[in-house]
C-alpha cells in the first residue's frame, strides 16, 4: 500500500506488487555486491631520494606480464636539481618490489627531467619528459623535454 499525494491510500494490485518486490530486491543485491566487490591495497610507497618521489599523473603503464613501468617528477640522481633529483624510471613487480632502471641527470646529460608518459614494446619503454633534455639554456635552464628509449634486459 502507498500513499497519494492528498493522504488517501491507494492500492497496489497483486500482481504489480508480485513484480516490484522482485525487481527491488535484486536492485538491492546488486548494489551490495558492487560495493563488497571493491578492494584497495597499497602497492608501494615511495621515499624521495633514490626510489624516486611524486609519481605523476598519466606516468605509468602496465605490461602484459603484469609490472608496472612508471616515473617519478623527482628523486634519482642527487645532482640533479640539488635536493630534489630529477626523477626516474622504475618497474615494481605485482608483489611491489621496485627496481630503478633509470635516475635522470637532467641537463648534465642531456637525458631529461620529470618523466611523465610511457609505452612498452617487449624490452623497450619508450617515454617522454617534460624538462631537461639538450635544449636547456634555450628553455630557461630546465630544458623543453626529451622523447626516450630505455631497453631493459
Amino acid at each position: 500500500m502507498r500513499f497519494g499525494m492528498d493522504g488517501t491510500s491507494v492500492s497496489i494490485g497483486r500482481e504489480a506488487s508480485k513484480l516490484t518486490v522482485p525487481a527491488l530486491i535484486a536492485i538491492a543485491l546488486l548494489l551490495s555486491s558492487v560495493a563488497d566487490a571493491q578492494t584497495f591495497s597499497s602497492l608501494f610507497s615511495f621515499s624521495g631520494g633514490p626510489t624516486g618521489a611524486y609519481p605523476g599523473t598519466y606516468s605509468f603503464t602496465v605490461g602484459l606480464d603484469g609490472r608496472i613501468v612508471g616515473g617519478t617528477q623527482q628523486g634519482g640522481d642527487p645532482n640533479c636539481s640539488p635536493g630534489a633529483g630529477c626523477g626516474v624510471v622504475y618497474t615494481l613487480s605485482p608483489a611491489g618490489a621496485q627496481i630503478v632502471l633509470h635516475a635522470f641527470a637532467g641537463s648534465a646529460a642531456n637525458d631529461g627531467a620529470s618523466p611523465n608518459g610511457f609505452v612498452l614494446a617487449s624490452n623497450t619503454i619508450y617515454g617522454t619528459t617534460s624538462g631537461g633534455g639538450a635544449n636547456t639554456a634555450a628553455n630557461g635552464g630546465f630544458g623543453g623535454g626529451t622523447v626516450f628509449k630505455l631497453v631493459t634486459h
